[in-house]
């Protein structure tokens, strides 16, 4: 399968940016610690999470993005109407579907490629802007980071 990675990145960016702008007023006043783009190419799933501050505080120790699916605003995007439209499942499908046709050799590198991508899109102006209207603690942080090796690809 040929793809072409900027216009993956580009539909992501815009999609995080909306989804981000929807879900600020339901989000409250609260600090939040961690913005995470969590991709599973392998899985063809993408969600978009918040660790608050108080959440973090409450951890006995260093945060685990094994326990991601604990947190309050994880994968606040799953009931968006956009990330069930044409866009968003363009985006998994594409996503899912050069994993699955890569080779054995380079399936590993496809996807390091799409969360290379996540970055790119994570720092993207229109998700940066987007992010800025969201109280954030001292602390804050965007993480992308491979699920299996623990690989944090957002410096």
């Amino acid at each position: 399968m040929v793809m072409n990675i900027n216009k993956w990145t580009g539909t992501l960016a815009k999609l995080t940016a909306q989804s981000l702008h929807d879900f600020r007023e339901e989000s409250g006043d609260e600090p939040m610690a961690i913005f995470v783009i969590d991709c599973l190419p392998w899985d063809g799933f993408l969600a978009l999470s918040f660790l608050t501050q108080k959440e973090r505080d409450e951890l006995p120790g260093e945060v685990s993005m094994d326990e991601m699916e604990s947190w309050r605003h994880y994968n606040f995007n799953e009931e968006m109407d956009r990330w069930t439209s044409e866009s968003g499942d363009w985006l998994v499908e594409t996503m899912a579907e050069a994993w699955e046709e890569a080779e054995d050799d380079v399936r590993d590198e496809t996807g390091k490629e799409f969360l290379r991508a996540c970055v790119a899109a994570a720092k993207s102006p229109i998700v940066q802007k987007a992010l800025e209207a969201f109280p954030l603690s001292p602390s804050f942080h965007i993480s992308v980071t491979h699920a299996d090796t623990k690989e944090e690809f957002y410096s």
